[in-house]
């Protein structure tokens, strides 16, 4: 059986799902709206087991899980969430001590969380909620540079001067997160962090000290290439970004009215090669990876995302890397 992990409204997991259903092969799906509850965990000499309870809205009645039901495990999204534990509430003169005693029942249970996260990347899997958790952009353009890969000139600053200088060098650059996420202001709105052309005509207002800021400079490219990567397998295609003026900075600036046009694109054996390696000293058997192709033809990384859509370049390039995904599950346990 393959356990899942995912989004209540992640389309490329139903995907997924609709062909393992076609393979007749058995699997649970846990979205982040399910309760789980441990039954108990067993540790002795040469023996390890545990069960869990798994409630969902869509379950007439919960479901019991042993561990040796559990042959592989697809972290796509979401994460494992055990129930919390139970909270107790008081407005007397000893609310200091309670809030205590429910922080450290809490961090209890967060270790347990942390155990299962770290046991599924023990099993059989693809995809990993700790190295997604953990990902750092900043880390994975230093280990893609050590691979040989080329990357744009990056800085981490903080003072304007040093902007200001990298500007005079370079002209023009731009401004991403540091991070992948961006910013939630409320339950309906939410602030996303595409990246930003600067000049020094751009710049004036900017004050002399901010926050630690990713800068790079900026490449002149041909398109964009998107890569999907599972276990040494890459599928990659050329986004021709360019020719719209909404996507020209970043391609994720979607026109849906005329999306950009997407074919496969086959990238050079040695990249690939660098590609894989990168991958494999990172932890990582599946993502999305990012590129930009130069005006020279030289390939730029840019980052990796591991739990990145794919959907929208396997619809246009006649590939269903959803099929993929699940004979990759499938023959990891046949």
């Amino acid at each position: 059986m393959i356990l899942i992990f995912s989004e209540e409204n992640d389309e490329s997991t139903n995907n997924v799902i609709d062909w393992l259903n076609h393979y007749n092969y058995p699997f649970i799906r846990v979205n982040e709206n399910c309760t789980i509850q441990i039954d108990q965990i067993l540790i002795r000499d040469n023996v390890f087991d545990f069960q869990l309870k798994i409630s969902s809205p869509y379950y007439p009645k919960p479901i019991t899980i042993q561990k040796t039901e559990i042959d592989y495990y697809w972290y796509r999204r979401g994460a494992f969430i055990l129930q919390a534990p139970m909270i107790m509430e008081t407005k007397d003169i000893f609310n200091e001590y309670i809030n205590s005693l429910n922080k450290y029942l809490w961090n209890e249970n967060l270790k347990i969380n942390d155990f299962f996260h770290k046991y599924f990347n023990d099993i059989p899997h693809i995809g990993s909620y700790t190295e997604n958790k953990e990902i750092n952009k900043i880390y994975n353009l230093y280990k893609a540079q050590k691979e040989g890969l080329k990357v744009p000139e990056s800085l981490i600053i903080k003072d304007k001067s040093f902007l200001t200088k990298f500007l005079q060098k370079k002209k023009k650059c731009v401004l991403k997160g540091i991070d992948r996420n961006g910013i939630n202001l409320s339950k309906n709105i939410n602030v996303g962090n595409f990246t930003k052309i600067l000049n020094l005509d751009s710049i004036h207002d900017i004050p002399e000290n901010f926050n630690y800021s990713l800068v790079q400079e900026y490449i002149d490219k041909k398109m964009d290439i998107r890569i999907f990567y599972i276990n040494k397998r890459i599928i990659s295609t050329a986004i021709f970004s360019q020719n719209d003026p909404k996507t020209t900075i970043d391609f994720r600036d979607y026109n849906e009215e005329k999306p950009n046009r997407i074919v496969p694109f086959k990238i050079p054996n040695r990249i690939e090669e660098k590609i894989s390696s990168l991958m494999e000293n990172l932890n990582y058997n599946s993502g999305s990876i990012d590129f930009v192709l130069d005006q020279k033809d030289q390939l730029f990384f840019l980052e990796i995302n591991p739990v990145g859509q794919y959907g929208f370049i396997s619809e246009k390039i006649n590939v269903s890397i959803d099929q993929c995904i699940a004979l990759n599950l499938i023959k990891s346990n046949g």
